[in-house]
């Protein structure tokens, strides 16, 4: 699922994701045309 999605289904704000990404709390996959992937574990 993209970040908008992760947001959605986690109840944390999209800011909030991409500090945990920032601090390699999370590692979502990178697609092809750039979007992050996350996978339900992350989430």
């Amino acid at each position: 699922m993209v970040l908008n999605e992760a947001s959605r289904a986690s109840g944390l704000t999209r800011k909030a994701i991409e500090y945990y990404i920032e601090q390699g709390l999370i590692q979502p996959q990178s697609q092809d045309h750039g979007y992050r992937d996350f996978s339900a574990a992350e989430v």
